[in-house]
């Protein structure tokens, strides 16, 4: 289900109408489910600080930190978007990286 859900809001060619079916994502229980499952997961997505450009491009597109401001992916002071129990690991914070700094990681 999750998967459907990924592959009909990423074939969306209305970027706003996408983000807006990303808001969905927050009352879905699949979501929750495997948002809750992340913290036992091998694979982590990692930030490379060395490499950051500290841009924002990854929380402009994740669903998370766009809606929540207390999360950011790249800056420290705030709480990890990736850790979130409402991320669905989409990765669209990975693919939106211009220095690729962001990567899914053991």
């Amino acid at each position: 289900m999750g998967l459907l859900m990924e592959a009909l809001i990423r074939r969306n060619p209305d970027k706003k109408k996408a983000m807006e079916l990303q808001y969905y994502k927050f009352g879905c229980p699949i979501s929750w489910i495997s948002g809750f499952l992340n913290k036992f997961s091998l694979f982590k997505i990692k930030k490379d600080p060395d490499i950051c450009a500290q841009c924002g491009k990854c929380d402009e597109a994740c669903y998370v930190s766009s809606y929540n401001s207390e999360y950011s992916l790249y800056l420290e002071k705030k709480k990890n978007s990736s850790e979130a129990q409402s991320c669905a690991r989409c990765f669209e914070c990975v693919e939106a990286c211009p220095a690729k700094s962001l990567q899914v990681k053991r």
